[in-house]
């Protein structure tokens, strides 16, 4: 069994459901470690586990947090020198696609991948190296666009994707344990409705079924949706 510090062990836990202003403030007041802890949101959805079904989306943070994405291109020839000037790491056609192919340790080192569509069917060969790691482009999560331009400069202002795992779970970070409560709240918010918008419409089944927040080092509190 996993032994847990004494720090750990004198966190004290809620048992029940809070208004998220409270939730924030009673993770705040937990004993502190040595460094700035990551607040996450953990939302268990309803969702059809038979049919394997997963939930994107991307959401845009009002207080930004983390370190600068990573991002690869898969560009038109005339766009690769305006991609890099932009920030991206990597930026090419066939060409990239084909290193990739060759080589692909280049993917350790991208944490978003863009594309246009019309170098879909060429991107589309790398489906076994990017697809498990959660980096082929899709509409769903937005990586897919003809203004990579517009793209780019969502991924540098703070734009980050979610999806559920497995077990139907969405773990998504949204703050630091130093920033006010009043941007803790803003982001979980805008965070929260995020999630509801993945939606299907014709559902009429509740999405959600809990939300749990924690810092990296703390106990979960849940939140009243």
């Amino acid at each position: 069994m996993k032994k847990h510090s004494k720090r750990y062990n004198n966190i004290k836990i809620s048992d029940k459901a809070l208004i998220i202003e409270q939730a924030l403030k009673f993770i705040q007041d937990q004993p502190k470690v040595k460094f700035n802890e990551t607040l996450e949101a953990h939302f268990k959805l309803n969702l059809n586990k038979k049919e394997k079904q997963v939930l994107r989306g991307t959401v845009k943070f009002p207080k930004s947090f983390g370190k600068e994405k990573a991002v690869l291109v898969f560009c038109s020839t005339e766009k690769i020198e305006k991609m890099k000037s932009l920030g991206a790491k990597y930026a090419g056609a066939e060409d990239l696609v084909k290193k990739i192919q060759e080589d692909n340790k280049i993917i350790e080192e991208v944490d978003v991948v863009l594309a246009e569509p019309v170098l879909m069917r060429e991107v589309a060969k790398l489906g076994r190296i990017l697809g498990p790691k959660g980096l082929m482009p899709s509409p769903k999560n937005n990586t897919i666009q003809e203004d990579l331009e517009k793209a780019m400069a969502n991924i540098q202002e703070g734009t980050v994707s979610f999806k559920s795992d497995e077990t139907g779970i969405i773990h998504q970070a949204f703050g630091k344990m130093n920033f006010d409560l009043a941007d803790l709240k803003k982001n979980f918010l805008i965070l929260k409705e995020a999630v509801m918008q993945t939606r299907e419409e014709e559902s009429n089944k509740k999405l959600i079924d809990c939300i749990t927040i924690c810092s990296t080092m703390g106990k979960g509190v849940k939140v009243i949706i």
